[in-house]
C-alpha cells in the first residue's frame, strides 16, 4: 500500500497533534465468521484457517486479487455469515477468480461499522501462514533449497505479487475513466445542439463556473444543464484552487471540531465531496452527501481511496426529491454561492434540506451572507472589453459591441478603482431566510470619495461562519451603510455584536469565521460583478448616487437574475431636492 499524502488543504497548521480525532490505541480487528478480536491482521487470518478452515492469504495470492476484490470478499463473507448464521459453513466456502461479487461495488461498502481490518488486511506479508519453509519454485528456476534461497523466493513472489496488484489497479482507473468519458459523452455533449456545444466549449476554456445563454437551449430544462455542467473536472480544480473558498470552509470547520464531533452533517452539492471530508477528519459520525451532477461517480471513488466510505454516504439526486437515509441532520454545509452571491439560486436547494432536515437550533455552514455594492472606475478594464472593439488591427468592429451593457461583467478590479462608499444591499441569515425574500428591492445611495468618472457599480458578496444559530455577524468599518426593503426587515431577536472576525481565530472569543470576494480581498473564483453604466458621468468628492436595486429571478429560468438599478447623480451641496435631478435606469440580465 502506498503511504497516503496529506495536502495544504487537507492538514491543518494549527493542530499538528491531531490528537482528538486520531489515537494510539491498537486496532480491534474482528474474526470473519465469529466474534474473536484481534490487534494484527496476520494474527487473525491465522485463527480463520486454524480454527474455521478458510485460508485468506492463500486465496489472494492464488488468485492475484487486487486490493478493492479484497475489500469486496471480506464485506461478501461478513454479508454472507449475517445472512445464515451459523448455518453459514467457513471451510465449505470457495473463492473463484470470475465470481460476480468481487466486481460488485455494493461490496465496497463496509458491512460491519468501523469495520478496521479494511484498513489493515493488505499489509499482511504474502506468505504461508503456517510458517512452512518450502515455496513453489519460481517458472524457469530450480527449487529454492536453502533457508536464504527460501527467503528470497518467497520476496521475489511477493514483488511479482504487488507488480500485480498495480497493473491491476492501473488497467481498473484506466477502464473506469474511459467509461466516465463515454458516458458523459454519450447522455451529455451529443445530446446538445452544435451552438449549445460551442457555448460549452467557450466556458470551459475560461476555466470559469460556465454562465452559458439558457434561452439558447431551446425547450432543454435548464436545471439539467445545469446539474451536467458540474460534472467536469475543470470546473471543480478551479474551485478547489480557489484557497479563500475552500480554506475558508476548512478552516471553520477544523477550528470547530467540538462542534462537528459525533454529529450528523449533510453537504448539499457535494462536488468532489471536499467538505464532506473535512467534516468526516473533524470528527462527524456520518456525512450524507448529495449532489445531481455525475460527478459523484467520481466522488465515491474519492471517498474509497480515502479510507472514508464508512463516515460518508454518497446519495445521487435534486434534493428536492431524494429521501435521506436518516430523518434529520445536526449541521448542513453547502457551497452553494453564485456570482453575485444568488446567480445559480442554489440556495433555494439549502433552503429546502434546512426546512426538511435540519434539527431545531441546527447548525448551517455558511450561516449568514451579505451582498455589497460600491461604485467603480475602471479606464483599463473598459479599454480591454468595450473600448478594444473600437480598433482590432486597424479596422472597427462595432458590432461586437451589441449586448455589452447587458450583462455585467464578472472580473477582477483592483481596490483603487472604488471611488464611493460601500453599502449593505442584502442581509441574508440562512437560518431564518425564506426563499420569497430572495428576490428584494432596495434603496441604495452611495457617497462619492474621490473625484473622476463614475464608471458604473461593483457588486460583491461576504460569507459569515457562526458557531451559533443565534450569532450575529459584526459590522463592517462605518463606511458601510445597512438597509433593508421595507418588506424584508428582519423580525427576529437575534442582536448579538461579536468580536471582528478577523482577529486570529485562537483568540479566545472569536466565534466567526469569514471571508469576503471584495475588490480588497484576495481574488476568489467568483471575481467581483460590474454593472456598467451606458452613460457614465464625471463625479466630484462628496457628490451622492442614490436611487434603488431591484434583484429578481428570470421567469424563464430562476436560476438567472434580472437586475435594475434606478440612480440619480446628486452633486454635492444640492442633497436638499435630489428630486430635481435626473432619474436613470439601466437593467442587467445575469445569465
Amino acid at each position: 500500500m502506498s503511504l497516503i499524502s496529506y495536502t495544504e488543504s487537507e492538514f491543518d497548521p494549527r493542530d499538528n497533534t491531531w490528537d482528538d480525532w486520531e489515537d494510539d490505541e491498537e486496532p480491534q480487528l474482528c474474526c470473519l465468521f465469529c466474534t474473536e478480536v484481534y490487534s494484527d491482521a496476520s494474527s487473525l487470518f491465522k485463527h480463520c484457517k486454524s480454527a474455521h478452515g478458510f485460508d485468506f492469504v492463500t486465496v489472494k495470492t492464488e488468485h492475484r486479487l487486487s486490493f478493492y476484490q479484497c475489500v469486496r470478499l471480506i464485506n461478501y463473507i461478513r454479508t454472507q455469515v449475517k445472512a445464515q448464521g451459523d448455518s453459514f459453513d467457513p471451510a465449505g466456502f470457495t473463492v473463484g477468480p470470475d465470481d460476480a461479487y468481487l466486481e460488485d461495488d455494493q461490496y465496497l461498502r463496509p458491512v460491519m461499522e468501523n469495520d478496521e481490518l479494511l484498513m489493515c488486511f493488505d499489509d499482511v506479508e504474502l506468505e504461508v501462514l503456517d510458517n512452512s519453509t518450502t515455496v513453489p519454485g519460481l517458472e524457469g528456476y530450480p527449487e529454492p533449497t536453502t533457508e536464504l534461497e527460501v527467503a528470497l523466493m518467497k520476496r521475489v513472489q511477493d514483488l511479482q505479487f504487488r507488480l500485480g496488484q498495480a497493473q491491476s489497479a492501473a488497467s481498473f482507473i484506466s477502464s473506469q475513466f474511459e467509461h466516465y468519458k463515454e458516458q458523459v459523452k454519450t447522455h451529455f455533449y451529443d445530446a446538445l445542439d452544435d451552438e449549445t456545444r460551442s457555448i460549452l466549449s467557450q466556458a470551459m476554456s475560461l476555466s470559469l463556473r460556465p454562465r452559458p445563454s439558457h434561452a439558447k437551449l431551446g425547450q432543454k430544462d435548464p436545471s439539467d444543464y445545469y446539474f451536467q455542467s458540474y460534472a467536469n473536472n475543470d470546473i471543480h480544480e478551479t474551485m478547489l484552487k480557489d484557497t479563500v473558498r475552500t480554506e475558508g470552509y476548512r478552516d471553520f470547520i477544523y477550528d470547530n471540531k467540538d462542534l462537528f464531533k459525533g454529529k450528523v452533517v449533510l453537504d448539499v452539492g457535494c462536488g468532489t465531496g471536499i467538505l464532506s471530508m473535512f467534516a468526516a477528519r473533524a470528527g462527524a459520525e456520518r456525512v450524507i452527501a448529495v449532489d445531481n451532477s455525475d460527478i459523484i461517480d467520481k466522488t465515491h471513488q474519492t471517498i474509497v481511496e480515502n479510507r472514508l466510505d464508512g463516515v460518508i454516504t454518497l446519495v445521487k439526486g435534486k434534493i428536492e426529491e431524494i429521501e435521506l437515509p436518516v430523518p434529520y441532520v445536526d449541521i448542513i454545509i453547502s457551497e452553494w454561492m453564485g456570482y453575485f452571491l444568488l446567480f445559480e439560486a442554489m440556495l433555494d436547494s439549502v433552503l429546502v434540506a434546512r426546512d426538511k432536515w435540519l434539527v431545531p437550533d441546527g447548525l448551517l455552514c455558511p450561516s449568514h451572507t451579505r451582498i455589497l455594492l460600491t461604485g467603480f472606475q475602471d479606464d483599463e478594464l473598459l479599454n480591454d472589453t468595450h473600448n478594444f472593439w473600437n480598433n482590432v488591427y486597424g479596422f472597427s468592429m462595432n458590432a461586437m459591441k451589441t449586448g455589452f451593457y447587458d450583462e455585467p461583467l464578472v472580473d477582477i478590479v483592483p481596490a483603487r478603482a472604488v471611488n464611493t462608499t460601500l453599502q449593505c444591499l442584502k442581509n441574508i441569515d440562512i437560518s431564518y431566510v425564506e426563499k420569497p425574500s430572495l428576490d428584494f428591492i432596495t434603496p441604495i445611495q452611495l457617497t462619492v470619495t474621490q473625484s473622476g468618472t463614475f464608471h458604473g457599480f461593483l457588486g460583491y458578496f461576504d460569507t459569515f461562519f457562526a458557531r451559533q444559530a443565534d450569532d450575529q455577524p459584526p459590522e463592517d468599518d462605518p463606511k458601510v451603510l445597512v438597509l433593508y426593503a421595507q418588506a424584508d426587515q428582519n423580525p427576529s431577536p437575534k442582536s448579538t455584536t461579536l468580536p471582528n472576525p478577523n482577529t486570529p481565530s485562537n483568540v479566545e472569543g472569536t466565534l466567526i469565521h469569514r471571508f469576503t470576494t471584495g475588490p480588497h480581498g484576495k481574488p476568489t473564483h467568483w471575481k467581483q460583478t460590474l454593472f456598467v453604466l451606458k452613460e457614465p458621468f464625471a463625479v466630484e468628492k462628496g457628490d451622492v448616487i442614490a436611487g434603488k436595486f431591484t434583484c429578481h429571478k428570470n421567469k424563464g429560468n430562476p436560476r438567472d437574475l434580472d437586475i435594475t438599478i434606478e440612480y440619480r447623480h446628486i452633486p454635492a451641496g444640492e442633497s436638499s431636492n435630489p428630486s430635481a435631478q435626473r432619474l436613470r435606469s439601466q437593467t442587467f440580465y445575469l445569465h
